[in-house]
């Protein structure tokens, strides 16, 4: 698969109800707190993720999907499976409410991930796959299916990550509708 077609297919893919989880989309999990701001194009977010045992961390985030005029609140329990060297794995379980004030819907659903970081404290590359079960009150069920590469840049107490994602929201009884998006995010370590 090229470049240019991964590149076509990310900024060609209709907008999502649901981004998929953010700050749970790393490999490694860091023991301060990390506070983050987000912006793609569909979306903006913030969010916190704090380590309380080791190697376990809670997460929240907030989304805005301004194309969708969604808000999306998630929050989730993430587990360090191994312990922090070059190739370190984690994996996540939450929940996320949608809120749709455009026709009035509401959503709820739990989701999950795994990734598998490369790197060190300073520049990491992390590959994660999501998933996730969405059930709206006006009958839609979806189940969004994400595949995820990102790149952090660690800078004293600063952190700078670009994210592509690619997948489906697959819709049972319907077509699954192709997603996609890029993000870019500042974070600060306390």
């Amino acid at each position: 698969m090229s470049a240019r077609f991964v590149l076509v297919l990310l900024i060609s893919s209709s907008s999502a109800w649901a981004e998929g989880q953010w700050l749970t989309s790393r490999g490694r999990l860091l023991p301060q707190l990390r506070l983050e701001a987000w912006g793609g194009a569909r979306t903006v977010g913030v969010g916190a993720m704090l380590a309380n045992e080791g190697r376990a961390a809670w997460s929240a985030e907030v989304l805005y999907a301004f194309t969708d005029r969604v808000i999306e609140l998630r929050g989730a329990r993430v587990w360090q499976l191994t312990p922090t060297r070059f190739a370190t794995a984690s994996a996540n379980l939450g929940t996320s409410l949608f809120v749709v004030p455009n026709g009035f819907d509401a959503g709820v659903g739990p989701n999950g991930g795994v990734t598998l970081g490369l790197g060190g404290q300073t520049v990491s590359v992390d590959l994660g796959l999501q998933t996730g079960i969405d059930v709206f009150i006006l009958g839609t069920v979806r189940l969004p299916q994400r595949a995820s590469i990102g790149l952090t840049v660690r800078v004293a107490d600063f952190t700078i990550s670009a994210m592509a994602r690619a997948g489906a929201d697959i819709v049972p009884g319907h077509a699954f509708v192709g997603r996609g998006d890029l993000m870019v995010s500042v974070g600060w370590l306390h």
